[in-house]
């Protein structure tokens, strides 16, 4: 699972199998520390994460507390999920070529993730 914590004047991203218990952990060392969003992720969405935050890095897993990093971590989709997404769509498309309904409703997701994926 992935997380974002306000830790002190900063935001942490990181990956965790039980968030519940690393909160607790920080909280043990840290006066503000505050579970702020989670979402489905492994290890390498949370190393995509990092990356995509690289402009408000401060150190290790620590990020400046800004909007910004805060809208990067909640409009992120798992490259896990988007990989089966994208099999998903494609076997769609194979099994339904000639389907005018299936079309539309490819082109409206489509429309709605825009380039998320």
């Amino acid at each position: 699972m992935l997380y974002l914590i306000k830790l002190d004047n900063a935001y942490k991203i990181g990956f965790s199998e039980n968030v519940e218990f690393r909160t607790k952990e920080l909280f043990k060392t840290h006066i503000d520390c505050e579970l702020l969003s989670t979402k489905f992720g492994n290890k390498k969405d949370e190393k995509e994460l990092h990356t995509l935050c690289n402009n408000y890095f401060i150190k290790n897993e620590l990020f400046q507390a800004t909007p910004e990093v805060e809208k990067i971590f909640n409009t992120y989709i798992s490259i896990h999920l988007k990989e089966e997404i994208n099999k998903k769509m494609e076997e769609l498309i194979k099994i339904n070529k000639d389907n005018k309904k299936l079309e539309l409703l490819i082109e409206r997701y489509l429309f709605l993730i825009g380039d998320k994926i």
